[in-house]
Parts: structure tokens; C-alpha cells; sequence
């Protein structure tokens, strides 16, 4: 197993039509959670922090880590969501062991120093 670094945008248009610029920073961190929920369901033995709350290109975004088991394997994972115009996006990275390798370390660092559009 490699080190994943995944980059997934999600055309939102419908979910966020009612939404205000406020309550966008709510649906990044609820978002992450539905996210997670996926790779929840492919492990045993999952655990996940709350979602905290930082800054990518200037745009709030929620960021948690995770651990979990696949056949008996430990895995370890930190994932990004943001809502940027009508695009939700989510950064994910993920590699074998409890702690994050540093293959992971240098794909969070690039996370979290992209640079985003705003607009559409």
C-alpha cells in the first residue's frame, strides 16, 4: 500500500442553493463528516477527532484525522473539506501505520498551502 493523496471536488449548486456565506463554513465541517462516514464503513476499529476549523487559501475549512483497521491493518488518515463557491472540497490523505507517515505529513502541508478559487 502507497500513500493515497486524493483531491475530490463535488459540484454542490443544489445542496448550497439556500445557503448563506455563514452557513457554508457549517456544511465544510458537516460535509467532512458525510465524507468520513465512507471511509468509516471500510474499516474496524475506527476512530476520528471532532473537525477543527483552519484556514485554506483564505477560505474557512474543516479538518479531521482518523485511524482505523483494514484486514487488521492500521491505517491512519487526515481529511479537508471547504466550500468554495458552489464547489465542496474535499483533500484527503491516508497510508498504513497509526501515526502519519511522512509522505502524509508533506501531502497535508501541501493541503493545506493550495491555492483556491473562489469563484466558478
Amino acid at each position: 500500500m502507497k500513500t493515497l493523496l486524493q483531491i475530490t471536488i463535488y459540484d454542490a449548486r443544489l445542496k448550497l442553493k439556500n445557503e448563506s456565506k455563514v452557513n457554508r463554513d457549517a456544511v465544510a465541517s458537516k460535509c467532512l463528516l458525510e465524507f468520513v462516514g465512507g471511509v468509516e464503513r471500510r474499516r474496524t476499529d475506527f476512530k476520528k477527532t471532532e473537525p477543527e476549523m483552519l484556514k485554506i487559501s483564505g477560505i474557512p475549512a474543516a479538518k479531521l484525522r482518523w485511524t482505523g483497521k483494514v484486514q487488521g491493518m492500521e491505517t491512519v488518515g487526515v481529511m479537508y473539506c471547504l466550500v468554495s463557491g458552489t464547489n465542496v472540497i474535499s483533500f484527503h490523505t491516508q497510508d498504513v501505520g497509526s501515526v502519519p507517515t511522512p509522505a502524509m505529513i508533506e501531502a497535508t502541508k501541501a493541503f493545506e498551502s493550495a491555492s483556491v478559487s473562489t469563484g466558478n
